[in-house]
């Protein structure tokens, strides 16, 4: 199994190790992908702030252990060692050095979007793209087939359903006639989306066809693209 900094994006356990290795990389590639200053600047600090807190979680993270195990031996005595004497007190660890420049919450956002650029860019490489950790994280759940998406009709609109399981949502795009091109109509978070576009003035009634594709947790589309289902769709009377 690849080490998980290969992924994008990391977990929340993960970011620090996989900022530390996408700035280390990306600073001996900066040339080739004509990274501006600026950007390897907020990458930097990003980069210190993480592993402050990294390093803040390990070190006070042994320390609570340690305070939690010697406090109950100092509540209930030891076990294995009913004679022992008095216990000497946890000496609380310094802490990592302060970084002192900082970036603005959600440095998630500005990566995301960075990375979107690296990804578009005429340089990148599979080889590049995998030193960096900006593969997409292989979703468990993907076994080759594609997804299972059903529809019916909910008051004239297109209702569909298909489970997300591991997945971040779904593409939904529709075909409005016959043969036509399929076009991207939305994005949904949850299992069920409904086609609230209206039909074009004077079309009472038309038939849709739609297919999807699975969204992994970078919104980027993983898999293949589902059945079509076919739905005839008409504009709802308006109340008197």
């Amino acid at each position: 199994m690849e080490t998980p900094i290969y992924y994008f994006p990391p977990k929340p356990s993960e970011y620090p190790g996989w900022l530390e290795n996408f700035y280390t990389v990306l600073d001996g590639y900066k040339v080739l992908l004509a990274i501006a200053t600026g950007d390897m600047t907020y990458l930097n600090t990003a980069r210190l702030g993480l592993n402050y807190y990294a390093k803040c979680v390990t070190s006070y993270d042994e320390f609570s252990s340690k305070c939690v195990g010697t406090r109950n031996i100092y509540i209930y005595g030891n076990p294995e060692n009913p004679g022992q004497g008095p216990l000497g007190f946890p000496v609380v660890p310094a802490g990592p050095t302060v970084p002192v420049d900082q970036v603005s919450p959600n440095i998630h956002e500005w990566i995301v979007t960075f990375v979107g650029r690296l990804r578009k860019n005429p340089e990148m490489t599979p080889v590049i793209s995998k030193a960096l950790g900006i593969d997409s994280r292989p979703n468990p759940n993907y076994n080759g087939e594609p997804p299972v998406l059903k529809g019916k009709v909910v008051s004239g609109q297109a209702q569909l359903n298909c489970p997300l399981k591991n997945y971040k949502g779904y593409e939904v795009w529709r075909q409005d006639t016959p043969g036509g091109t399929f076009v991207k109509v939305g994005t949904s978070l949850s299992r069920f989306y409904t086609d609230a576009s209206e039909l074009p003035e004077g079309i009472n009634a038309a038939q849709h066809t739609y297919v999807i594709r699975m969204v992994a947790n970078d919104n980027v589309p993983v898999g293949l693209v589902s059945n079509e289902v076919s739905l005839a769709v008409f504009r709802s009377p308006v109340p008197i």
